[in-house]
């Protein structure tokens, strides 16, 4: 349901979400308890809140919290607040700073250092707002930290790349698979963003509340309890456990009962008061036949239940594709983090969860200052410049026979997948151990059973590095290449 609200938003240009005051406050709260001098002297710049009758949680939180955190100064700018005589739209400026004056002549004669005073200004900016406007743009330039919910609309694209432009500390609100996009998970790849503290679930809407699964995004140091992967095993551990898991799924008991509304009003009269009722007996079935035959039913008008419930996982059934190499790039799907095998040092493919686990906060000092991906870690791992892997194009029977690129599994299309490889131990591998990774390896890609490695069940997410993401990049090329094509059919003046 989170995913179509964004969805819904994103087709209507709809931004209206409001960040929460306590969901603000526990956030910034994390990185003043790590560095409680953060803010002191420093300039805030929140560029989508509306400071007009108090209406943004952050202006609320940083103008209440002013003298305590030892800000500079506060800026915030919206969109489109007023519309003047003419019809256009003006967008609201506001500021909030402690100004401080040498003293004078007399004043240095008396031993005084000086006076200070706070200055508040408010005033509706001559454009509609807009940060991404050059009026706006000397309040980037003059930020030391950009701290937001922006539009969810623009924030792939153009916010991202006005934070890489005046490389500033930032923090800010966004969809959890917004780390996908390729300038993201760029700066992701790079270890100049990771997640914040906490996450955000809710937000206040125009319709009401609005529950979306979403995280902050940041470069400032943190110290919130890390996420920890779960217990790992090794494959054939991991096997045992799935066959474990499907047996049990054999032979399970269902009920059949009776849910359907009849269209035709004598039946309905028919029916009794209650529309579910049990009809005395239980049927054995093969979870592969469960869709067949509740299909049937619910054409019949009757609907299938299970007696007793298994996880939603085991509903999904994603182990048929567990350690099933890919068909377009070298690495192996393991479609859940508890089957991360312990014992494989090969690519495999993980759920983008993966990066709550795996990406840690930096502190200042030890941010990595280049900007792009090297051509010797491109060459080596086989990326392009986003970190995005170079994969075969397959065309796929339910992808209208077009090509992808992203992650399939024996022709089937599979969300987008992290690559990560486990790092060799400290201790250097003798013959015997390479031996025996190569040959495991080889056995997988070869789709036969491999047989048991013992390795330490102990892991921690520095025992893994990120070596690509794996999507349908081919998309990523056609939709600039439409852009570019759309540029060029654009009128020039001389032809008007």
């Amino acid at each position: 349901m989170s995913s179509l609200h964004l969805t819904s938003a994103k087709i209507k240009k709809n931004d209206e979400f409001y960040t929460r005051d306590a969901d603000v406050e526990r956030e910034l709260e994390f990185y003043i308890a790590a560095n409680p001098d953060i803010f002191r002297r420093k300039t805030v710049y929140c560029p989508a809140d509306c400071a007009l009758y108090a209406q943004s949680s952050f202006y609320r939180y940083f103008k209440a919290n002013f003298a305590r955190l030892g800000l500079r100064k506060l800026i915030c700018t919206s969109y489109a607040t007023f519309t003047d005589e003419r019809g256009n739209k003006r967008g609201f400026y506001y500021s909030y700073s402690y100004q401080t004056f040498p003293p004078t002549e007399e004043e240095a004669k008396q031993g005084k250092k000086g006076t200070w005073r706070i200055e508040e200004w408010a005033r509706a900016l001559d454009g509609d707002g807009d940060f991404t406007s050059p009026e706006c743009a000397p309040f980037w330039e003059e930020a030391d930290f950009v701290i937001t919910n922006p539009p969810f609309s623009r924030v792939s694209k153009d916010f991202i790349n006005l934070l890489q432009q005046y490389n500033v500390f930032y923090l800010f609100i966004g969809a959890f698979v917004t780390c996908t996009y390729i300038r993201f998970f760029k700066q992701i790849f790079l270890g100049r963003m990771w997640f914040g503290a906490t996450q955000v679930k809710t937000f206040d809407t125009p319709d009401g509340e609005r529950t979306i699964a979403c995280v902050w995004y940041t470069n400032m140091y943190h110290e919130a309890p890390q996420k920890q992967l779960p217990h790992l095993r090794t494959m054939a551990e991991n096997r045992d456990k799935v066959q474990g898991t499907k047996s049990k799924v054999q032979g399970s008991k269902y009920k059949v009962q009776s849910s359907a509304k009849r269209v035709n009003s004598d039946e309905r009269r028919e029916n009794t008061a209650t529309s579910d009722y049990n009809l005395g007996f239980t049927l054995n079935l093969e979870p592969c036949t469960l869709n067949l035959i509740k299909a049937s039913y619910l054409k019949d008008g009757f609907r299938i239940a299970r007696q007793n419930a298994l996880p939603e996982e085991e509903k999904n059934s994603p182990y048929q594709h567990l350690y099933v190499p890919y068909d377009n790039y070298d690495a192996i799907e393991v479609p859940r983090l508890t089957l991360i095998p312990t014992d494989y040092y090969g690519k495999i493919g993980v759920p983008i969860t993966i990066l709550q686990y795996i990406i840690h906060p930096r502190r200042p000092e030890d941010i990595p200052t280049q900007t792009e991906i090297s051509e010797d870690t491109r060459k080596q791992l086989g990326i392009d410049e986003f970190g995005i892997v170079d994969s075969l194009p397959v065309q796929c029977d339910n992808n209208h026979h077009r090509q992808y690129r992203g992650a399939v599994v024996n022709n089937k299309m599979l969300f987008s997948r992290i690559i990560i490889q486990r790092l060799p131990p400290d201790e250097p591998l003798n013959n015997e151990d390479k031996s025996q990774i190569s040959n495991l390896k080889s056995q997988i890609l070869g789709r036969l059973h491999e047989p048991h490695i013992s390795s330490s069940t102990e892991n921690s997410p520095t025992d893994w590095q990120i070596a690509g993401k794996l999507c349908n990049h081919n998309s990523i090329r056609t939709s600039q290449k439409n852009i570019n094509y759309r540029r060029n059919l654009r009128p020039t003046r001389s032809s008007w």
